[in-house]
């Protein structure tokens, strides 16, 4: 599987948050038929996004792909400051 560029994902990354229950729907202040239009719209986004990147995509690649780049920052800062105490003197 060929692995989103960082823009892509980014992009699919903002229409997934979109995509959430709490943002679709305006923290439940949209009436039916204007969810229903946010979805088709976001999903008619999804699937321009797709094209570029010349396949399918879904919402769980897309949420793993973040969390994994999430936690290889947070590894990179930990080794960081765990490189940083050693070299403290005492």
């Amino acid at each position: 599987m060929k692995t989103l560029s960082p823009e892509l994902q980014e992009k699919f990354l903002n229409i997934a948050t979109a995509l959430s229950p709490e943002n679709l729907s305006c923290d439940g202040e949209l009436p039916r038929n204007r969810i229903a239009v946010r979805r088709r719209t976001l999903m008619e986004e999804w699937r321009k996004l797709e094209v570029d990147a010349g396949r399918k995509v879904t919402e769980d690649e897309v949420w793993d792909a973040e969390i994994a780049r999430k936690n290889k920052e947070w590894e990179e800062q930990r080794l960081k400051k765990i490189k940083e105490s050693e070299w403290v003197e005492v």
